[in-house]
């Protein structure tokens, strides 16, 4: 790829990355770059008034969270219309967020979907940016509907087990959601959001 590709390609990530690091930055305004944080998505793209549902709902949770019978002061924000992250402050007792806590947090987010009447991903379903529609989100299983078997990558040999039953077509460019990502600090780096190449390495 030439130089001016290359540019090219970093302002359309950047484009995606920066608004969403700006508003989770000052949510999470205060907190440690240690604090924990949990990247979810919808299934479909929200409508406005699906969104507002959401976000009434998870206000009310953040406001009763508890952990170790301890106050979970915490915070989301909701981007591309289709993902979530949720960053809970790490506390000065250096405590981690209980499981029971993060189960709450799971069903606090399924509950608003009920409300909303839409689904959440289901693990282990990697979701990424075609190029000709940057910033919408598809499964494997909808892309392996869209593209033909001749397009087939083989780098799709370096993902994960549970992907690579699904024939889709991949390049080193193409942008990933990374679900993985665990501290706010790495949030804010924008390593929510990594190409395909950045995933294979970080996966290793």
């Amino acid at each position: 790829m030439s130089k001016k590709g290359n540019i090219m390609k970093q302002k359309h990530q950047s484009y995606l990355i920066d608004p969403v690091v700006r508003g989770l930055a000052k949510r999470s305004r205060g907190y440690a770059k240690e604090s924990r944080v949990w990247l979810f998505a919808f299934s479909k793209k929200l409508k406005r008034e699906q969104q507002k549902s959401v976000e009434s709902y998870l206000l009310d949770f953040i406001a009763r969270w508890k952990s170790h019978g301890e106050e979970v002061q915490g915070c989301f924000e909701i981007f591309f219309g289709q993902c979530i992250v949720f960053c809970a402050k790490k506390n000065t007792e250096n405590t981690s967020i209980s499981g029971c806590s993060i189960d709450s947090l799971t069903q606090a987010l399924r509950a608003a979907c009920c409300i909303a009447q839409v689904n959440l991903i289901e693990a282990g379903t990697i979701l990424y940016l075609p190029e000709a529609d940057l910033g919408k989100f598809i499964s494997l299983q909808e892309a392996k509907n869209n593209l033909r078997e001749t397009e087939l990558d083989s780098l799709l040999k370096e993902l994960p087990r549970y992907a690579k039953k699904s024939l889709v077509s991949f390049h080193e460019d193409t942008l990933i959601l990374n679900f993985a990502l665990a501290k706010l600090e790495d949030f804010l780096k924008g390593e929510f959001l990594l190409s395909l190449k950045q995933f294979r390495i970080s996966s290793c």
